[in-house]
């Protein structure tokens, strides 16, 4: 082969690599920032509010750490189970058979730590912030979720390994219709609907504790400086003294308008940022 095709050959690998890289990225940004815009506005209908905007940049964030923290407490348990099918289909002695089980086991009690270690490590991330819950409740909040925001993320998988050993246990033959169409479309339909369950969860509890330097978006006590035309307001809803607020807690801030809860009485305000000079952590 002469210089020239070997050079010719390099680059096209060298281009379908690159190909290749901006294609998995391209998908794990679209399915970050979907992941992001449902967290998002899952846990804002609790308050009877929703953020239509499509273009946030926290959308990438807070879907990343859904993904992130999901696939390492799944990554494990999901691939002991499918080393498990795999080695059920191979005439294995009964020794690595045996073994199985408690590669499973182990593969859980990581999950935990991870679980465990997310706890800590997403709720100490702003330890300076002036946070609406105390730092246990968020932490035990966090360990609540996140097992079972994995469990609803690894059923379909667990549901279509527990179908395939039923199949091989009874010998019952699938039809190409069965393999290329029932099969594939019924766990697609399972996989959304305990994705958005999954996603669902997250937001409530685990989103609603995290530190907003990580993607999440636990309230913040604070007070707000408001816009002239407003100091001294009577009939504005938050009380306030030379334009400062009483403490009131920061639900979200979504770039043109923040969402307000007042302690007294539960009450959700919505402003916009023009009524709004600063806010005081």
């Amino acid at each position: 082969m002469s210089s020239e095709a070997k050079k010719q050959s390099l680059a096209d690998v060298l281009a379908d690599t690159i190909r290749s890289i901006a294609g998995f990225v391209g998908v794990i940004g679209g399915l970050s920032y979907i992941t992001g815009y449902l967290i998002v506005n899952f846990y804002l209908t609790q308050y009877g509010v929703a953020n239509l905007s499509l273009v946030q940049s926290r959308y990438f964030a807070t879907g990343a750490l859904y993904l992130i923290v999901t696939v390492l407490i799944c990554g494990a348990p999901l691939a002991s189970i499918y080393t498990a099918d795999q080695l059920s289909q191979t005439n294995q002695d009964t020794q690595t058979r045996r073994l199985m089980p408690v590669l499973i086991g182990a593969s859980f009690l990581l999950a935990i730590a991870i679980i465990w270690m997310c706890g800590n490590l997403l709720v100490n991330a702003d330890q300076f912030t002036s946070y609406a819950g105390s730092m246990i409740q968020r932490r035990y909040s966090i360990w609540m979720a996140l097992p079972a925001s994995g469990v609803a993320a690894l059923f379909p998988f667990l549901v279509y390994y527990s179908l395939k050993r039923i199949f091989k246990s009874r010998a019952l033959q699938l039809t190409s219709s069965d393999e290329s169409v029932w099969i594939p479309a019924t766990i697609s339909i399972l996989f959304v609907i305990c994705f958005i369950i999954s996603v669902f969860v997250f937001s409530r509890y685990a989103y609603a504790s995290a530190s907003p330097s990580v993607g999440g978006g636990a309230p913040i006590k604070v007070q707000l400086v408001l816009a002239q035309s407003l100091s001294g307001n009577q009939n504005f809803p938050l009380k306030n003294t030379d334009g400062t607020t009483e403490p009131v807690i920061l639900i979200d801030h979504s770039g043109s308008e923040l969402v307000i809860l007042k302690t007294e009485n539960n009450q959700v305000i919505e402003l916009s940022d023009n009524q709004v000079i600063s806010i005081l952590h």
